[in-house]
């Protein structure tokens, strides 16, 4: 993850999620650890269906916690269908 790449909170209060339109949050370290992880194995599809490419910086997630928005290089990846299915992410308990 980049220890480089911040958000403005005022500027974060205006992003939405493409799909949703709902508001967006930050996500947490260890998501951001696991997500890389997957893609490293090749385990994490984008919304259609393909391989996720390389792995992220950090991440946002939706409001219903649906779809995680990929940050690379400091560019939030808005396309829909660069979107990660958090389904995916879940973690057996």
């Amino acid at each position: 993850m980049s220890d480089s790449f911040t958000i403005d909170p005022a500027v974060l209060t205006y992003m939405r999620c493409p799909v949703t339109q709902s508001e967006l949050t930050e996500a947490p370290a260890s998501l951001v650890e696991r997500t890389n992880r997957l893609i490293e194995s090749s385990q994490l599809t984008d919304r259609l269906g393909q391989s996720v490419p390389g792995p992220i910086d950090t991440a946002f997630i939706n409001a219903d916690r649906s779809l995680l928005v990929p940050v690379r290089g400091g560019i939030v990846v808005m396309l829909e269908s660069r979107l990660i299915p958090m389904a995916q992410l879940k973690q057996d308990d």
